[in-house]
């Protein structure tokens, strides 16, 4: 009987170890474009004014990951890139805009503080959320 038991926790143990709760980052962001669905700036739902850039027949607002580093773009003519870090298992996220070229609207000026500030990130390999804070956030998806 002591030695069912011994296995017993010795395989509990290894199962345990063995989960992790912990985000596989290259998943969840490098490969893919990232397309933005929506946005709350303030508390306000942004998505009507998404959805209206869209039907217009931009291809703007996306980003992509690579290993350390990232582009994307808000509107046609305003690029972004720089540097990213997360940490899986915090949720925990810093993207560093090294650069930035175009012209940029009042509503890309929000996007762009929003991104500047990221403090973590929400989702799966299909849908992401990147946050500030609970009022001004970005979604985004790896469909439209």
């Amino acid at each position: 009987m002591k030695i069912f038991n011994y296995i017993y926790i010795l395989t509990m143990t290894l199962l345990c170890v063995s989960c992790s709760k912990e985000d596989d980052l290259n998943e969840l962001f490098i490969g893919k474009k990232w397309l933005m669905t929506g946005a709350t700036i303030n508390g306000n739902v942004m998505n009507s004014e998404v959805k209206n850039l869209y039907q217009s027949g931009t291809s703007a607002y996306f980003i992509n990951f690579a290993t350390s580093s990232f582009n994307g773009t808000l509107s046609e003519g305003t690029n972004i890139s720089g540097n990213w870090s997360a940490d899986g298992e915090k949720k925990s996220m810093t993207l560093s805009i090294t650069q930035t070229s175009g012209n940029i609207s009042v509503f890309d000026k929000n996007l762009y503080t929003i991104l500047k500030n990221i403090k973590k990130y929400e989702g799966d390999s299909n849908i992401m959320i990147l946050k500030q804070d609970d009022d001004n956030y970005i979604r985004f998806s790896a469909n439209r």
